[in-house]
């Protein structure tokens, strides 16, 4: 009669192993002693908008298409560049058209195709890799959300919910929620909750709402991503196919206290 005993015993310890070790935690003081180094940034290639067919007020959001060219997002353009850097096209045509945007909110390039997000207009154009327009989806599910990838042919989203100012001034949580949309944009489901602090205030008959926290993220590979959603040093692996945080780390650090000659910008 012992031996299930200690098998189980075994059993529980060792689950208890594998969960512990989703978390790593780090010390304050780095083990490394060559900790705190410095990445040195190398120009590589400049592009800039002497040439005629597009202009740079603030680019961002460059990505890299599979031909080895860049896509860089802008004010009403979406301008793709070949590997040398010489432009080909701004993907981005202004209307209400079939193929055409308002505002992008966010681009992805899966496979060889350009899938774009126009929350103002609440659909998605997929374009091939010469801008001509493959498919159309209009997204049935109404509200402010942010496109983030494709896996397993649904449209995953970051999707807020409304922040609840009743009350006294304060810190509240509010949840960023990680929702997927079907193929045909008829059907919304979330899948994580991802909570975010906002500071409550109140002047006179008005109330406003201020972030605390904010997401930051990273795709690591088709169904994985790297996430930090607190003000802490802590970071965590999420995994679409497991649907769950699969390993995070974090570091002790010591904040930083307000004091009278800081507190204006705090």
């Amino acid at each position: 009669m012992k031996k299930p005993a200690v098998i189980f015993a075994f059993l529980f310890i060792s689950i208890s192993i594998i969960q512990a070790q989703k978390v790593i935690e780090n010390p304050e003081k780095p083990l490394s002693k060559n900790a705190g180094r410095i990445v040195h940034l190398a120009e590589a290639m400049r592009i800039t908008d002497e040439h005629e067919g597009y202009y740079f007020k603030f680019p961002h959001n460059l990505k890299i298409s599979p031909d080895g060219g860049m896509f860089v997002e802008d004010e009403e353009q979406l301008l793709k560049f070949d590997k040398n850097g010489k432009f080909i096209r701004n993907f981005f045509k202004k209307g209400q058209g079939p193929d055409e945007l308002l505002l992008i909110t966010n681009y992805i390039i899966e496979d060889n195709s350009v899938v774009i997000h126009d929350w103002r207009l609440d659909k998605i154009l997929i374009l091939d890799q010469q801008g001509n327009l493959k498919k159309t989806v209009k997204l049935r599910v109404g509200g402010k959300k942010e496109f983030f990838m494709i896996y397993n042919n649904k449209y995953y989203f970051f999707k807020s919910e409304p922040p609840d100012t009743r009350g006294e001034p304060q810190i509240i949580e509010v949840n960023t929620n990680l929702v997927t949309l079907s193929p045909d944009g008829e059907t919304m489901e979330k899948k994580y909750a991802f909570p975010l602090k906002y500071l409550v205030m109140k002047a006179g008959e008005r109330v406003y709402t201020e972030p605390r926290s904010g997401l930051l993220i990273c795709v690591r590979d088709n169904e994985t991503f790297y996430i930090s959603n607190t003000s802490e040093y802590e970071i965590k692996l999420f995994n679409l196919e497991k649907n769950e945080i699969i390993l995070k780390f974090k570091r002790k650090y010591k904040t930083v206290k307000v004091t009278d000659e800081t507190k204006k910008y705090a």
